[in-house]
């Protein structure tokens, strides 16, 4: 029911987890950041929505060198999400204002250079029962 993706989110040589999922507590988002020395610990104070049936996939969309977040998946009270989070460094994860993405539900969300203009793309998929492209 959940997401897991490694990725050094702070540059610093270590592969960090990302990690979706339900636990006893509820629902969550998080990374557990590599010290390097085998160790984990958890970043807390994170802007993340905690999501099931999720779909995560790490990218630099804002070519500045951090690795950024596209999330999909169900939030607590059963409503289909979709959201980027922009990694800022420093465990600094903003949500850019102007983007909007359609929310679907069972979906997945991936990036990718469609166009061949060297910057990063979404694929979205899944079902939008608000949304009829013709």
């Amino acid at each position: 029911m959940g997401s897991a993706k490694w990725c050094d989110f702070d540059n610093d040589g270590f592969l960090d987890l990302f990690l979706t999922g339900d636990s006893p507590e509820g629902i969550f988002a998080k990374i557990y950041k590599n010290s390097g020395n085998s160790s984990f610990s958890e970043v807390t104070d994170l802007p993340f929505t905690g999501v099931i049936y999720s779909s995560v996939d790490i990218g630099d969309y804002d070519i500045d060198g951090d690795m950024d977040l596209i999330i999909t998946g169900y939030t607590l009270n059963g409503l289909s999400f979709i959201n980027i989070y922009r990694n800022d460094g420093n465990w600094i994860f903003t949500i850019p204002s102007s983007l909007t993405l359609p929310s679907v539900l069972r979906g997945s969300a991936r990036w990718g250079d469609m166009d061949n203009d060297s910057d990063l793309d979404i694929l979205i998929t899944g079902w939008n029962p608000f949304l009829v492209i013709r």
